[in-house]
């Protein structure tokens, strides 16, 4: 029997007000517990250890300051080559909300609905939760599968205006990492913490399943799946 193992690093990048990255930089503030604040999370937003199998759904939440001169309301964009078609089949679902209110699903390449009904006032704080659901009828149809994804966070001011910044690997700020206006970085490979080459330990399972590890920080620009079969011979009974 086969069994698959998949992991997914999940990486945000944060989006904000201003003309060009520096300013926007400096415009939307990022932290874990809404006390620290930078341009991006320290750690990984979901914890690398935790494995999942199909079915499982994982909420982790950061949140996200307006330091901006005006209020502005909030959108999240995921985009992605989705070369494997990972998100159109819907085998990876992913949502967003803010402040405890409704869920708004994100699709691939399509800016969010808004997630705050009111603007978030100049200073203003918000939580922002963040869903990822694996499906449970995923199947293991293929050895490799790629998934480069970037989660987008964006304040636009009540004028209509916003501004872009990219965090690049060493997450600074890059102006330039869009150029070709895909939003994804197609050599981006991601390793996760402790898991060196990509794979996970044998789990000693004859069924088909596929594991899975989500993580995630604030300050790349892409997210890599990586999926790996292998083969395993059911022992006799």
């Amino acid at each position: 029997m086969k069994a698959g193992p998949l992991l997914l690093a999940v990486v945000l990048v944060s989006l904000a007000l201003g003309a060009s990255s520096a300013a926007a930089a400096d415009e939307i503030g990022i932290s874990e517990d809404g006390t620290s604040w930078g341009a991006g999370l320290d750690e990984p937003l979901f914890d690398p250890a935790v494995r999942w199998v199909p079915g499982d759904s994982r909420t982790e939440s950061f949140f996200v300051r307006n330091q901006g001169p005006s209020g502005a309301s909030m959108t999240i964009e995921a985009r992605s080559a989705d070369r494997d078609d990972l998100l159109e089949d819907d085998e990876i679902d992913l949502r967003a909300r803010v402040a405890g209110g409704r869920w708004v699903e994100l699709r691939n390449g399509v800016a969010s609905t808004r997630l705050t009904d009111r603007e978030i006032a100049e200073g203003g704080v918000v939580e922002v939760d963040v869903n990822a659901r694996f499906d449970p009828s995923s199947t293991n149809q293929s050895q490799v599968k790629r998934l480069a994804l970037d989660f987008r966070v964006r304040l636009s001011d009540a004028a209509g205006a916003d501004g872009e910044s990219d965090a690049d690997a060493d997450g600074g700020a890059d102006a330039d990492a869009d150029a070709d206006g895909s939003g994804v970085d197609a050599d981006l490979d991601l390793p996760v913490a402790g898991v060196a080459d990509g794979t996970l330990p044998d789990t000693g399972t004859t069924t088909d399943r596929w594991l899975l590890v989500i993580a995630g920080s604030l300050v790349l620009t892409g997210a890599t799946l990586l999926a790996r079969r292998r083969e395993l011979e059911k022992e006799p009974s």
